[in-house]
């Protein structure tokens, strides 16, 4: 099970932090933000013995979202410790509970260990016990030396399994601001769409700082008659150079985006009226001056404006849309060409 590093997807699993019997366990991973190799200890799925390997996983401000975490069942790691002709015991690690066994193997409990050493995992420590009748400091180097790669390899799965599961999400993260890309981008002149700049609007209006803000919207003048002459690749074409002339006069920050057909929606970051009239002036005259090319015919168009300055924290994001939508009417009633300001 995976708390997945990503914060747009949920958690797979059950919250950890809110098991007492997992409590002292899942804070030592937390608090060394390292593994740890905690077991056996009894699921909560199965009420079997397993051991668990955690990791926990924090985001960019360092605060903790989640683990990466492997299960073993005891009987995978017990059966396949190599040392047959010893008499050995060996004690997990459980910061939440009693220390349980591994593996014991002893007829007579009874009598004393031979020799007792500690084997360090994740964040926690297995305590050896074993006795032969012939103690042999070679054969118990092995031993000990086996433990420690038993450990290694644990840990290298561990280590292996959270890098598949990091690419996995970087790729599916990549994928969704592919996705999120796509579905906010026009796709003919390459500007924002109007799902963007709606979204981009009720950002706008869910602050509470004061500022002035202006937004317009441009309608290209005639644009039906550009199709019907022309064709409508003529059309295409005009709204893409329409789209590049107005980029050109704006700034980095502020945010033009096609609204549907020949109608654009221009936001102009803390711009007051004034100086958004300016920008849109700017644009009238360099869109009229402008000779549009298609195959050698040369096309002449105009734009006629609605044009408004808005303090999030003072008015309504509806009546602010209503405002310069009546106001660009009102443009193409006096004449087209022209800028009207509410």
């Amino acid at each position: 099970m995976t708390y997945p590093h990503s914060k747009t997807n949920s958690a797979i699993g059950h919250d950890l932090n809110r098991l007492k019997k997992r409590k002292n366990g899942v804070s030592l991973s937390i608090k060394n933000k390292s593994f740890t190799f905690i077991g056996p200890v009894k699921l909560i799925q199965n009420n079997q013995l397993a051991f668990i390997l955690r990791l926990p996983i924090f985001d960019e401000s360092l605060d903790f979202v989640g683990f990466i975490i492997a299960i073993s069942g005891v009987e995978n790691i017990s059966k396949k410790l190599p040392f047959k002709d010893y008499l050995y015991k060996v004690d997990g690690f459980n910061p939440d509970g009693d220390m349980l066994t591994i593996f014991d193997n002893r007829v007579d409990k009874s009598s004393g260990v031979v020799n007792v050493f500690n084997v360090a995992v994740p964040n926690g420590q297995w305590v050896f016990s074993m006795k032969k009748p012939t103690y042999n400091a070679y054969e118990y180097n092995i031993i000990r030396v086996l433990l420690y790669v038993m450990v290694f390899v644990c840990l290298f799965y561990i280590y292996k399994r959270e890098r598949e599961i990091a690419l996995k999400n970087t790729l599916i993260v990549d994928d969704n601001n592919m996705l999120r890309q796509v579905s906010f981008t026009d796709e003919l002149t390459n500007i924002p769409n109007r799902r963007y700049m709606n979204e981009k609007i009720k950002q706008i209006f869910s602050t509470h700082i004061t500022l002035t803000h202006s937004i317009a919207f441009l309608d290209i003048d005639h644009f039906k008659r550009v199709n019907d002459t022309y064709g409508h690749d003529a059309g295409d074409k005009v709204l893409k150079e329409f789209a590049d002339i107005c980029l050109n006069n704006v700034r980095s920050s502020d945010v033009l985006a096609r609204w549907g057909g020949e109608e654009f929606i221009l936001f102009l970051d803390r711009t007051g009226k004034d100086n958004a009239e300016e920008v849109c002036a700017r644009i009238l005259n360099t869109v009229e001056q402008h000779q549009f090319l298609f195959k050698d015919q040369v096309i002449r168009i105009t734009t006629s404006i609605g044009l408004a300055s808005f303090s999030p924290q003072d008015d309504q994001i509806e009546v602010v849309l209503k405002g310069i939508d009546e106001a660009l009417y009102r443009s193409k009633d006096n004449g087209r060409n022209r800028i009207t300001i509410v």
